[in-house]
């Protein structure tokens, strides 16, 4: 399982010193989006990413990052699949 988290963003624009509801105001992303971008909580569509990347002039790791959940066991439950073959 893969948690895609938004936190790159928030760093970007903390390290920017510019807020998520400024890019609402400045129409880059809606109401919604700001939600999910804040809370992780949510998907966010790649046209929605482009358009964040263009306003901030930045590549899209600076956007979204994503983290492997229990990793152990995700290779557990692949594992017996693989060694059948």
């Amino acid at each position: 399982v893969v948690v895609i988290t938004y936190q790159p963003l928030r760093d970007t624009l903390a390290a920017r010193g510019i807020s998520i509801y400024r890019l609402q105001a400045d129409r880059v992303i809606g109401k919604a989006t700001t939600d999910v971008l804040r809370t992780d909580q949510g998907n966010v569509n790649t046209k929605t990413i482009n358009a964040i990347c263009n306003y901030l002039h930045c590549d899209i790791t600076d956007v979204i990052g994503y983290i492997a959940d229990q990793p152990q066991k995700i290779l557990d439950s692949i594992a017996p699949r693989v060694l059948s073959y």
